[in-house]
């Protein structure tokens, strides 16, 4: 009979308890949620690199219907790799987009124009975690084509 006085003290307890761990939970959630996606270190050496939605043959279609070839470069027999530097962040879109090496009259602007306008990519992962991902991407410039 002692023990039914105790009951309702009990489940109050355990209601509490619970309600007292779901609100940690969601506070947890709700910092990792606010998080800014793209701070945190640059990695360049990764377990999985980041790709283009569709892998290499769709960034070459991708290339291949967007690129436009500079005026300035046809006339001047111009052709050769751009070589372009970005970030892929966390959430794919891509940030800091640099000229390595160039071959000039428009071709190096036309390389950062393309890589700007890509889609969002599918990042990169170290450790089985979603990283930033500096990545080199050479664009061929090619009159023959």
């Amino acid at each position: 009979m002692t023990y039914i006085r105790f009951v309702p003290l009990l489940l109050c307890l355990l209601f509490c308890f619970d309600k007292s761990l779901s609100a940690q939970s969601a506070v947890a959630q709700d910092l990792l949620l606010r998080e800014p996606k793209q701070t945190g270190e640059i990695y360049t050496v990764v377990e999985k690199q980041p790709t283009f939605p569709g892998g290499p043959s769709a960034l070459q279609d991708y290339i291949r219907r967007n690129q436009i070839y500079p005026e300035a470069a046809k006339k001047a027999n111009i052709s050769g790799r751009v070589f372009v530097a970005f970030i892929v962040n966390t959430d794919g879109s891509i940030q800091n987009v640099e000229l390595l090496k160039g071959i000039g009259m428009g071709c190096d602007e036309e390389a950062i124009r393309l890589v700007k306008r890509m889609p969002k990519w599918i990042p990169g992962k170290l450790d089985s975690k979603i990283v930033r991902v500096k990545y080199n991407l050479p664009i061929a410039f090619d009159l023959a084509n």
